[in-house]
C-alpha cells in the first residue's frame, strides 16, 4: 500500500480503480471502515445492510473517501431471509466484482438448551448469509479468470468458545471451518485466480457499542487487514490494545497438563494463579472443594480467561498453519512456523518398534 497523487493505492490487482467491492455489514463499524478504505483505491462498492437509515448515513460519507470517480451503491436488505441476497446481486448487474467481504454479523444470546428461534436468526446471519453470498458472486468471480478475494469475517470466539453467547460461537466456528474449505475448493478448481482469506478480529468497538479500553477502532482492524491480504494471508489474526500478535502467536508460560477424565496431555488447563491445573482445589484440611474451570474463573477475574484464550488461538494458528501448509491447501499464503514438534502430526513423529511376544 503506498501514496499516489495524494491518495491511497495498493499494487495488488484485486485493489484497482474501476473495479467492484461487494460489502455486507456496511453501514458501520468494520464493514463501514473497509468500504472506505475500498473507495479510496478508486474501487465500485456495494453496501448491503439491513438498517437502512444507518445505511444512508454511512453511504453519504464515502464521497470524501472516493478516489478516480468510484461509485457507491447502497442496498438495503436483510440477507438473513430466504432471498436475501437477491437485491445485492441486481445491484451488482454483472460487473467485474472482485472483492467479496461477509462481514453482517448479529451477537443475540440463547442458552444451549432454549431460544430455537435466536439460534436459527444467528445461524443464518453469520453463516447461512455468507453461504448464500459466496454462491451467488463467487462462480463468476473464478469464471472471470481474473484475481479475486473473499473475505468472511470470523471471530476468536469461533476458535475458544468461552461461554456467554453459544449461539455467535456456534456460527462463528463454522464460519472458521467453512471458509478453510472454501479455500481448498478454489485452490483447486482449474484457472481459478480467486483466494479466500478469514479475517479474525480483536476486541473491537463496533456499533453502538461502548468503547473498552484496550479495543481497536474498526480504522485500526482494516489498517491491519489490508497488508495482510496483500501479503497473501490466509489467517487474519488480529491483535488489539491488549493482546499482541506474540501474544496470540506464542506459547503462555506453563506446560501441558493431564485432563482427568482422558488422561490426555492436553493444553486446555485452568489457570489457578501461578499455573495451569485441571485438579480440584481442596480446603486446607484437603477436602474437594470444587473444580476450577472456565464459570469459576469467569466469576473471579478476567486475566486468567484472556491467558487461556491466547493459550487456545496460539495452538489453533499453530496446528492449523502446519496442516496447511503439508496438505498444500495453503500455497501462496503466508505460514507461521510452529513453536515445536507437539503439533507434527502422528505419522511424522519416531514410531516404536513393536515387539512380537511370541518371537
Amino acid at each position: 500500500m503506498f501514496q499516489k497523487n495524494g491518495e491511497t493505492a495498493m499494487d495488488h490487482p484485486v485493489f484497482q480503480p474501476g473495479r467492484m467491492a461487494v460489502v455486507t455489514g456496511a453501514a458501520s463499524g468494520i464493514g463501514l471502515a473497509a468500504c472506505k478504505r475500498l473507495a479510496s483505491f478508486g474501487m465500485n462498492v456495494v453496501m448491503a445492510d439491513m438498517e437502512a437509515d444507518r445505511l444512508s448515513s454511512g453511504a453519504s460519507e464515502m464521497a470524501t473517501h472516493a478516489a478516480h470517480g468510484a461509485s457507491t451503491i447502497k442496498v438495503p436488505c436483510d440477507i438473513a431471509e430466504t432471498d436475501g441476497i437477491t437485491p445485492i446481486v441486481a445491484a451488482v448487474a454483472g460487473e467485474d466484482v472482485a472483492f467479496l467481504f461477509n462481514n453482517a454479523v448479529i451477537r443475540d444470546k440463547a442458552s444451549t438448551t432454549e431460544g430455537i428461534e435466536t439460534w436459527r436468526r444467528v445461524l443464518d446471519v453469520n453463516l447461512f448469509a455468507v453461504l448464500a453470498g459466496v454462491q451467488a458472486f463467487a462462480p463468476a468471480m473464478i469464471a472471470s479468470g481474473k484475481p479475486g478475494m473473499i473475505v468472511n469475517a470470523g471471530s476468536k470466539q469461533g476458535i475458544t468458545s468461552p461461554p456467554g453467547n453459544s449461539p455467535y460461537n456456534v456460527a462463528k466456528s463454522a464460519l472458521k471451518t467453512f471458509t478453510e474449505l472454501l479455500q481448498h475448493d478454489l485452490r483447486n478448481t482449474p484457472g481459478c485466480a480467486v483466494t479466500a482469506h478469514l479475517l479474525i478480529p480483536g476486541m473491537t468497538t463496533t456499533g453502538d457499542r461502548e468503547h473498552r479500553p484496550g479495543a481497536w477502532w474498526p480504522d485500526q482492524v482494516i489498517d491491519y487487514m489490508m497488508p495482510r491480504l496483500e501479503a497473501g494471508d490466509f489467517y487474519i489474526l488480529c491483535p488489539d490494545g491488549e493482546v499482541t500478535p506474540e501474544m496470540d502467536h506464542n506459547a503462555s508460560a506453563g506446560p501441558p497438563v493431564t485432563s482427568q477424565r482422558t488422561g490426555q496431555r492436553c493444553r486446555g488447563g485452568i489457570w489457578t494463579g501461578k499455573k495451569y491445573s485441571s485438579r480440584p482445589r481442596t480446603d486446607s484440611g484437603g477436602n474437594v472443594e470444587a473444580r476450577v474451570d472456565v464459570f469459576d474463573i469467569a466469576r473471579n477475574g478476567a486475566r486468567p480467561v484472556r491467558d487461556k484464550k491466547r493459550r487456545e488461538i496460539a495452538d489453533f494458528i499453530d496446528i492449523h498453519q502446519t496442516a496447511l501448509r503439508r496438505s498444500g491447501f495453503g500455497a501462496g499464503h503466508k505460514t507461521v512456523e510452529t513453536r515445536d514438534a507437539r503439533c507434527r502430526p502422528r505419522r511424522d513423529r519416531p514410531r516404536r518398534q513393536s515387539v512380537d511376544p511370541d518371537s
